[in-house]
């Protein structure tokens, strides 16, 4: 029995892309902006035989019968709820969030407050390490090309003050909270997309937005990354205040 080679999946098939892993998303001012915008922002579900009904026919049978003029409140699509009701004015969601129920709906919609723990798990980051880079090009020194060439497990990254200064452009050395050492690649390959080159329109005379471009140039630089220490302050039974020793702070 002669054995047929199975052919290899196709490019994009699940079993050729990476395994689900850690990313950890750096606290902003911009998700903190979001989140007090969301705090005036209901989640609604619809309930009983759950008819489909869109969001048009939310904002008609709920938010009108309220007085809540259109441009101060919006409806959008939402899971694991049905729908977001984002409101404007303080005031405007508290009519919605504290009101009786509309009458005479022709659909069942259940809402409450949105919330960043509805959907979400706690977890702790225990691992500090002291990580040095070698090989971050000079015009690309700062903690917004250091972090993606971490990797997505990485969550606070803080440079020295030798690094702030740029004392030695061959080291970029930060600390940073992990959700393991082991997660921590040993060498990176940084890739940096050349400046955009004036606009020629050609023979063609093209505009800028209508070419057809086969390719993306980029340059490549290779990053290496050592591992100079790190602690695992899981609390220990035998430590006095529950923390092991801080050693940067």
């Amino acid at each position: 029995m002669v054995d047929i080679p199975l052919s290899p999946p196709p490019v994009g098939d699940v079993s050729r892309r990476p395994s689900p892993g850690y990313v950890v998303i750096p606290r902003s001012p911009e998700i903190d902006a979001e989140e007090e915008r969301l705090s005036r922002a209901l989640v609604a579900t619809v309930g009983g035989c759950r008819p489909v009904v869109t969001a048009e026919q939310v904002s008609q049978y709920l938010l009108a019968p309220y007085d809540i003029p259109a441009t101060r409140f919006s409806v959008h699509g939402y899971q694991p709820e049905d729908f977001l009701l984002m409101f404007e004015e303080v005031a405007d969601f508290d009519r919605a969030f504290r009101g009786p129920p509309p009458p005479s709906t022709p659909f069942q919609q259940i809402w409450k407050r949105w919330s960043r723990l509805s959907v979400a798990s706690p977890k702790d980051l225990r691992f500090r390490v002291l990580l040095v880079l070698s090989g971050i090009p000079a015009h690309t020194w700062s903690l917004d090309s250091a972090q993606p060439i971490l990797g997505s497990s990485c969550a606070k990254l803080e440079p020295t003050e030798d690094t702030v200064n740029r004392t030695d452009l061959k080291h970029f050395v930060v600390a940073d909270w992990r959700v393991h050492p082991d997660l921590i690649p040993c060498v990176r390959t940084l890739l940096l997309p050349e400046p955009k080159l004036p606009h020629d329109p050609g023979n063609l005379f093209l505009k800028e937005h209508e070419l057809i471009h086969s390719k993306l140039s980029l340059l490549t630089y290779c990053v290496a990354v050592c591992l100079l220490e790190w602690q695992d302050r899981t609390p220990r039974d035998d430590d006095d205040n529950g923390m092991l020793p801080d050693n940067w702070d």
